[in-house]
């Protein structure tokens, strides 16, 4: 797909002008800086991220980072404003960066009220070959909070979005929050730090997922409410247990029963009766089959904050193999908010046992793969 320097300019200047109309010009907002301020601004905001690049001492470098959050924060109202979206609501949103220059942009967002924090997946779409994209650095930061930083992204070139009418080359990338999680009720902003003090249309996209949900009010009416609620349901949860541990015992007797009365020569009938009983020990760790992968329990968190997510981790055993990527997102409640845990699984593959111990972020495959020594000729 060849197309000359002269084209590919007017193809992108032509997709600019066509990103501008329609987006309208939002009311002056009260602490909304005037053009030429907000433009002074962002040309600091730029020389400060250049000159933090550069830095070695960490004090220097800390101070620095200082004055540049203050700096962007205290220009928030100025910048626009995108819709951080659950699931299939999150839309593209059209934007042109820089537009009013100093080297330097930002969107704002807020995140919805319901709910305790969220995972944060968001993609952009750019025209032109990402091999002259004109983005430095893309980061986050909490209004009122710290900085946070975003996993290595994910990128493609000369995608097609439906419902965008992108033009070719085009180039495509997705982020998601690295070890921090969004804040209910918080205000963020996502900014960009340029090469070059041009102009850049730009597609986005926020999507959220909830993964704790709302603490209730703390108070004594209701936390007797809760404590007696928990009492009630530990005691249907151990009669619950005993029970099918009872009636999954009886079944067994039965099955044996059934497999002494029959022949060693009808092989067939006994691996059948051999699986069943395989299947009917699969919810009951204490007396299940030797045979095969099997979690015997599961524990992700730090120090003495630890979280049992044993029945969590057999959800995801599929074919004697458990493959979690991330599991410090899939296993929930978060034991340590904001601290870097370690999962670790105590397992067994045909009655042999294995301890699995790793930091939480980590993907898991387990069982391991048997390493074999080749045969001495």
């Amino acid at each position: 797909m060849a197309m000359g320097r002269k084209t590919l300019g007017l193809t992108t200047t032509a997709w600019l002008v066509i990103a501008g109309i329609g987006l309208g010009q939002a009311p002056a907002k009260k602490d909304e800086l005037a053009p030429a301020e907000l433009r002074k601004a962002m040309t600091k905001a730029h020389e400060i991220r250049a000159r933090i690049s550069k830095l070695e001492e960490q004090g220097a470098r800390g101070a620095a980072e200082q004055e540049f959050q203050k700096l962007v924060v205290g220009c928030r109202e100025s910048f626009p404003e995108i819709e951080a979206a659950v699931g299939g609501k999150a839309r593209y949103a059209r934007f042109t960066l820089n537009s009013r220059g100093g080297g330097f942009d930002a969107v704002r967002f807020n995140v919805p009220t319901a709910g305790r924090t969220y995972q944060l997946f968001w993609s952009l779409a750019i025209p032109g070959s990402i091999k002259t994209q004109n983005i430095e650095l893309i980061s986050i930061i909490e209004v009122g909070g710290d900085a946070m930083g975003f996993t290595y992204p994910e990128v493609k070139e000369d995608v097609t979005i439906p419902g965008l009418n992108l033009p070719e080359p085009n180039w495509w990338s997705h982020y998601r929050l690295y070890g921090r999680k969004l804040q209910a009720g918080r205000e963020y902003l996502l900014w960009f730090d340029f090469k070059t003090d041009q102009p850049l249309p730009i597609y986005l996209r926020l999507r959220i997922e909830p993964i704790e949900t709302t603490e209730p009010p703390h108070t004594p009416a209701l936390q007797t409410a809760r404590r007696t609620f928990q009492e009630v349901l530990e005691k249907l949860n151990a009669r619950y247990d005993a029970d099918s541990k009872a009636a999954r015992r009886k079944y067994l007797g039965e099955l044996e029963g059934a497999g002494k009365a029959i022949a060693k020569k009808n092989a067939a009938s006994r691996t059948q009766l051999v699986a069943e009983a395989d299947r009917a020990n699969l919810g009951d760790s204490a007396a299940s089959d030797p045979r095969g992968f099997r979690i015997i329990r599961a524990e992700i968190g730090v120090g003495d904050r630890w979280n049992d997510v044993t029945t969590q981790a057999r959800g995801f055993v599929r074919g004697n193999r458990l493959k979690v990527a991330s599991p410090e997102y899939d296993f929930q409640p978060d034991a340590a908010y904001g601290v870097e845990k370690t999962l670790i699984i105590v397992y067994a593959v045909d009655g042999k046992p294995g301890v699995y111990t790793a930091p939480a972020d980590r993907n898991v495959d387990l069982p391991p793969p048997v390493v074999t020594t080749p045969a001495k000729k």
